[in-house]
């Protein structure tokens, strides 16, 4: 077979296997916030019921702020900041945190004149009241910082911000365990006391909650997203987890290329269900190549065949576009909550919302001409990223709204999730021919 024959083929089986008659198209030290469809363990009902909490206006929702991170601790008497892992074991002073950006000199005072505005703010708190609140060094003021000079995307005016985000709890080896809202507040509340919220360039916030605008609005959105959600339920339950759902989709494409391939197996025998585990990306159980083969030879399968070869071939190299394909209408029904969400809250703190959308607009769209006009401006790893983002944009100039996204942190839980309808995509595309 060619090798055009063999990405046919391909094509075939992704389109036997995956018909979608139901497709709405679609870091730091900090760690990121998960989407909705990134956590494997919450079922279909769980989703379903934040979505109702959060657009029935049941639960708290705050801005995400299209900034930078930076984390912020007091040990042995002195303050220090970390953007990843290794700093956050061995906190950098303001003049080392300044190195790492010795070559892009607007970033540098990004973050030496942020670092050096939130030390200031912090040395009106009593000394023993640091240590006791940083755990000396065990624990992080969790920052984000807008600085208009190193504006990402989004336009908040003329603000130096500093937003207090959390008090991050850390274990010996510097894993995250938790979020400590109350120390958080508890830190806002003596900053606010001391008159210590407005530095000389910066200004300490806390988080931007937003509100919903029209009840009877945010009811029409939601009624629409749930018909969405039913048709997307179609075959699975509301027991069923996300991670489970993947991994049911991988079963029918794994057993599609067996059967494209002359080896026939059980749906639900064990070589099927444990490679499906294997490329599932939600899946925290990953057999290794020498399970698999094992699994294969209690099924039947002849593992030295040329076959088997080709199948396992198969299914490792298109593994990051079987997971993109499963997971397309989950992502897809989030996407779509998160401009709906976008459309019905106000409180957002971009300087000119309406303003700001057209200019990301205009960008948007000439940056989009330009690299179809002439795709080798690009990279190859960027002309990918370029396609993976164009597929999901699905009426991006009426579900656009400027904004990151918004902030969700369930009551029970404490988890947090992060709704962003489709800024990750429209700042992926933007950033592929910015300098």
């Amino acid at each position: 077979m060619s090798k055009k024959d063999f990405v046919l083929d391909l094509n075939q089986i992704l389109k036997e296997t995956l018909d979608e008659t139901f497709l709405l198209v679609e870091g730091g030290a900090a760690g990121r916030i998960m989407h909705l469809y990134e956590d494997g363990k919450m079922t279909f009902g769980e989703m379903r019921q934040i979505l109702q909490e959060v657009f029935h206006g049941k639960t708290t929702l705050t801005e995400k702020l299209d900034g930078f991170n930076l984390m912020v601790t007091y040990k042995d008497g002195k303050f220090g900041f970390a953007r990843n892992k290794a700093t956050l074991k061995d906190p950098m002073d303001i003049d080392r945190l300044g190195q790492h950006f010795d070559g892009n000199p607007k970033l540098k005072e990004a973050f030496t004149e942020s670092a050096s505005s939130f030390a200031k703010a912090l040395k009106t708190i009593e000394p023993n009241d640091l240590t006791r609140l940083f755990n000396n060094g065990q624990n992080f003021a969790n920052i984000e910082v807008v600085y208009p000079p190193c504006q990402n995307i989004l336009d908040y005016g003329n603000r130096c911000i500093l937003q207090l985000n959390s008090v991050d709890v850390f274990d010996e080896k510097m894993n995250k365990v938790s979020e400590d809202q109350d120390s958080a507040k508890w830190l806002y509340e003596n900053l606010k006391k001391n008159d210590a919220l407005k530095q000389e360039m910066f200004e300490i916030s806390e988080q931007n909650v937003l509100r919903m605008k029209d009840s009877v609005s945010a009811e029409k959105a939601l009624g629409m997203l749930m018909e969405d959600f039913d048709k997307l339920l179609d075959g699975f339950s509301l027991k069923t987890t996300i991670q489970d759902y993947a991994n049911e989709r991988l079963k029918r494409y794994i057993l599609n290329v067996c059967n494209h391939n002359g080896i026939e197996v059980e749906r639900d025998c064990t070589f099927i269900s444990e490679m499906a585990q294997r490329l599932n990306y939600l899946s925290h159980k990953r057999p290794t190549k020498s399970d698999i083969c094992t699994f294969a030879k209690r099924a039947g399968v002849n593992v030295h065949s040329p076959e088997y070869k080709k199948v396992v071939e198969t299914l490792e190299s298109q593994r990051d576009a079987m997971n993109e394909e499963i997971m397309k209408p989950v992502e897809s029904l989030v996407s779509k909550a998160g401009s709906l969400l976008l459309k019905n809250v106000t409180g957002f703190i971009s300087a000119d919302p309406a303003k700001t959308s057209q200019k990301l607009a205009l960008e948007l769209e000439s940056t989009i001409s330009e690299i179809e006009k002439d795709n080798g401006k690009l990279t190859p790893d960027k002309l990918k990223l370029f396609n993976k983002n164009i597929k999901k944009l699905d009426n991006w100039k009426e579900n656009f709204f400027p904004s990151e996204g918004v902030v969700i942190k369930l009551g029970k839980t404490g988890k947090c999730y992060k709704i962003t309808g489709q800024f990750g995509n429209i700042n992926q595309i933007l950033h592929l021919l910015r300098k």
